[in-house]
């Protein structure tokens, strides 16, 4: 047989014991399941990423659709503002109105029918009413239908202002008065 210069140190085989035959077993079965335990929790979180990934990305676009559609709702809002605030002075302007209708009959009431009247209403509600009449005679009624409607407690304060007679007959009378409400 040939020498060979080469020397091998190295055993061909080793013999291990039982114990570290045991423990090497073990060791594999341990690395398998870290390894199994290791790509099932990768892909449990990659799931669970992809799925929150997904769920933000659809919340971003509903955050954006609510947005746009709050940013419509603004003029309408602004227009509704506008109109609750106006409904709202108009409700103390309502307050505070009177009705002229009443007033209007009882200037009828005080006229004669086949007289010239015209009125107006100063600040204080004082109602000036201007008469002409064809006869004296008529003037007297109005101021008896005057003197009426005082009794009735629907007119306050009357004031004869002026009386005017004229060559051809005509009188014209001027009263001021506050009409009770």
């Amino acid at each position: 047989m040939a020498k060979s210069s080469d020397i091998n140190l190295l055993k061909a085989k080793t013999m291990l014991t039982p114990q570290w035959v045991a423990i090497d077993g073990q060791l594999r079965t341990i690395s398998i399941v870290l390894l199994i335990v290791l790509v099932l929790s990768g892909l449990f979180f990659g799931i669970g990423y992809a799925i929150l990934r997904s769920q933000f990305a659809a919340m971003s676009a509903q955050k954006q659709t609510l947005m746009t559609a709050i940013g419509g709702q603004l003029r309408k809002e602004g227009l509704f503002a506008s109109l609750k605030d106006r409904i709202a002075i108009t409700g103390r302007i309502l307050e505070g109105q009177r009705s002229w209708l009443g007033v209007l009959d009882l200037i009828d009431r005080i006229t004669a029918s086949g007289t010239r009247t015209s009125f107006s209403v100063g600040e204080n509600d004082e109602v000036n009413l201007s008469i002409t009449n064809k006869t004296l005679e008529d003037t007297f009624r109005v101021v008896e239908r005057v003197l009426t409607e005082v009794a009735r407690k629907t007119i306050a304060n009357p004031i004869l202002e002026s009386v005017q007679y004229q060559k051809d007959g005509v009188v014209k009378v001027s009263l001021i008065f506050t009409p009770i409400f």
